[in-house]
């Protein structure tokens, strides 16, 4: 947790998967003064039941199927603020600088939307007040997190950045430069695209907007704006995934252990650039 909070300011709000919904991510936000907006953990048990019984922490007789947390009061249907005990299985050091109880909100949203699979996801947050952020603004902010899945998915897959074909430090640079300036040029013709057909540009569809800007003739001006072109159509679903036919490629060639190490150290280099 160290490292992805320390570009955060106090009062930002950190959104992420079910990795992050743990106890111990949620206290260290809220100790340096942070928020975050989680998917709930599969295995933990959500009762939204007003005045439930809990199961007593360290103790596994007769609380089999009952919540770990300690209910506080209801807010909605599958909305409340409850308590969360500190967990087990922590060095010394790490469980005496975790507070016993953490003051957190549960909450759930149904999803109606054809396409997706999961019909109710299951929210933790550390953002309390219900009047300054109603259930619903927590539901769509963690909606939008699933564009970035598929944000990353167009400019590793349908760009064709996940395979690398540069072997040297600078080269790899240079070739991250050019997928993130194609991938800044695509948006650009979704937002321009977006604007003329009055949508969000969200509603443009990535696959289109490329090869539209693919095919655009070259001019002095914008490249491919011209009244004889049509702009990239907004889809009729949302936004869509649209993966490319699967190409073959050739595999990878085996690395003996001082290629393999100097292979790790380029990684670790553009990572750390």
């Amino acid at each position: 947790m160290v490292a992805p909070t320390c570009a955060l300011q106090p009062g930002d709000v950190l959104v992420g998967d079910r990795a992050f919904g743990t106890f111990a991510h949620l206290a260290v936000l809220t100790q340096r003064g942070l928020h975050g907006v989680f998917r709930n953990r599969q295995n933990r048990i959500v009762d939204f039941g007003p005045r439930r019984p809990h199961a007593v922490p360290g103790s596994h007789l007769g609380h089999a199927g009952r919540s770990r947390s300690r209910w506080v009061r209801t807010l909605g249907t599958s909305d409340q603020p409850v308590d969360w005990c500190r967990p087990h299985g922590l060095t010394t050091e790490q469980y005496g600088a975790l507070p016993r109880l953490l003051r957190i909100r549960e909450l759930a949203y149904r999803v109606n939307r054809p396409g997706f699979r999961v019909r109710s996801v299951p929210l933790v947050t550390t953002l309390l007040d219900p009047v300054t952020y109603p259930a619903d603004a927590l539901a769509e902010l963690y909606r939008a997190r699933w564009g970035v899945e598929t944000d990353l998915g167009h400019l590793k897959t349908t760009l064709g950045m996940d395979v690398l074909k540069c072997a040297t430090e600078a080269g790899v640079l240079k070739e991250l430069m050019v997928f993130a300036t194609v991938y800044n040029l695509v948006r650009v013709v979704m937002c321009e695209a977006g604007h003329r057909q009055g949508v969000s540009p969200e509603r443009i569809n990535f696959v289109d907007a490329l090869r539209w800007l693919t095919s655009a003739p070259r001019a002095p001006r914008c490249p491919g704006w011209s009244s004889t072109r049509c702009d990239p159509i907004e889809s009729s679903h949302g936004v869509r995934s649209v993966e490319p036919r699967s190409i073959p490629t050739r595999s990878a060639p085996e690395l003996n252990s001082a290629d393999a190490y100097e292979t790790n150290n380029l990684h670790t280099r553009v990572a750390a650039q």
